[in-house]
C-alpha cells in the first residue's frame, strides 16, 4: 500500500494525493458483516440489497488515479450513503441502519436497541462519512472544487 492510501477495518481511501479534483465514493461496495450483527440476524434473514459484485466491477478504479473511497462494510450494518435516521420504521430506501430488507421482511426478532444503533453509527457510519468529507475538503482546497 502506498503512502497516499489509507486503510481501516471499515474502508480504504486510495489515491488520496491524486492530481485530480475527482473523488469516487463507493459506499455500497462492502460485503463484510461483523459477527455481533450476524449472530442477531433471524435465521430467515436475507440481505437482498447487498451489492456483492461491486468490488469486482470497480476493481479497475485504483488504476485511474482518482481518489477512491471504498467501503468494506455491508450497507445492512450501516449505510453511509444515507442521512442519519434511527427510526425502526424507515424502509431500506431511507434507513441508515436497516432493520428490514428490501422485501420488507424483518432482519431481527425485535427492533435494535438505541445503544446498538449508536455503536454502529460510531464504528461503521461516521468513519466513512468523515473520510469522505475530509478528502472532498482537501480536493476543494487544492483545486477550488471537487467532483
Amino acid at each position: 500500500m502506498g503512502e497516499n492510501e489509507q486503510l481501516s477495518a471499515t474502508f480504504e481511501l486510495l489515491n488520496a494525493d491524486a492530481a485530480s479534483p475527482v473523488v469516487i465514493s463507493l459506499p455500497h461496495s462492502g460485503t463484510w458483516i461483523p459477527a455481533d450483527m450476524r449472530k442477531h440476524l433471524l435465521p430467515t434473514a436475507v440481505l437482498a440489497n447487498s451489492d456483492w459484485f461491486l468490488p469486482a466491477l470497480y476493481d479497475f478504479l485504483p488504476q485511474t488515479g482518482f481518489a477512491t473511497l471504498v467501503n468494506h462494510v455491508n450497507r445492512y450494518v450501516a449505510d453511509p450513503n444515507r442521512a442519519v435516521t434511527l427510526d425502526s420504521d424507515h424502509d431500506y430506501r431511507s434507513a441508515t441502519i436497516y432493520q428490514r430488507n428490501t422485501f420488507n421482511h424483518p432482519l431481527y426478532a425485535r427492533p435494535l436497541p438505541p445503544e446498538t444503533l449508536q455503536s454502529r453509527l460510531r464504528t461503521y457510519y461516521w468513519p466513512y462519512r468523515h473520510a469522505l468529507t475530509t478528502i472532498l475538503k482537501q480536493k476543494q482546497a487544492k483545486f477550488g472544487h471537487a467532483y
